[in-house]
């Protein structure tokens, strides 16, 4: 009787088998059909974070271009992504899934650190980065203005203006104005009353130090573009 029982549960066994795979195929199947077939799923909502200001978020949605109606599943985030990140004023951005039905697109936005004055006198916004992102013909207080010998600065001597600005104490570069680029080489601000010669993006430390140390002399004009051999007037 037992080795019939025995007999009989062999058998049963990959029927009892059989079952249970195509039960979690069945199982599987309605979940992918939910999520990649059905509209229980569907985006129907873009989120934007990282930007304040409407008229930028207007245009992140624009560019972002999200194909609401869509299983949330099938959308390509990294071509929004791609598409966002081109903008200007991005510097960079990431596209999520919030499920059930949201496409949240999140902003890092590029921060202004000076302005730059151009050949016909329009200013635009740069970043750390060196990225002239934005034209304003009312800009934000409290930037330095860079100006050009006769073109817009060139990106090397723009370069070194922004290492000078990272490399000043915040008490020194707040007092920064009158930054002038004449070529790649030769870079001139004010400090406060003085008049600063810094030169290229060569030894900034060592020019720190020396500035630094002839400040306490009240000079009217100190020149650190050769920091071994520096000049004071």
């Amino acid at each position: 009787m037992r080795f019939e029982q025995r007999a009989a549960a062999a058998r049963q066994r990959p029927l009892r088998l059989a079952a249970a795979v195509l039960a979690v195929v069945v199982v599987l199947g309605s979940v992918g059909w939910v999520v990649w077939g059905s509209e229980v799923l569907n985006a129907d909502h873009v989120a934007v974070e990282g930007v304040t200001d409407e008229a930028d978020r207007a245009e992140v949605l624009a560019v972002a271009a999200v194909p609401l109606g869509q299983a949330l599943a099938r959308i390509d985030t990294g071509a929004i992504a791609a598409r966002v990140g081109a903008l200007p004023f991005v510097r960079r951005t990431a596209v999520n899934r919030s499920w059930p039905h949201t496409v949240t697109v999140v902003v890092t936005a590029r921060v202004p650190l000076l302005l730059v004055r151009g050949p016909e006198g329009e200013l635009a916004l740069v970043d750390e980065d060196g990225v002239a992102f934005r034209t304003v013909t009312d800009p934000p207080s409290g930037l330095p203005l860079v100006n050009g010998s006769a073109n817009r600065p060139e990106p090397e001597g723009l370069q070194a203006v922004i290492d000078i600005l990272r490399l000043l104490p915040e008490g020194q570069r707040s007092a920064v104005t009158e930054i002038t680029v004449t070529s790649a080489s030769l870079v001139s601000f004010k400090l406060g009353r003085v008049q600063i010669v810094w030169g290229g993006r060569a030894q900034p430390d060592k020019k720190l130090a020396v500035l630094t140390a002839l400040l306490a002399t009240k000079p009217a004009l100190i020149d650190v573009s050769a920091p071994d051999t520096p000049v004071t007037r």
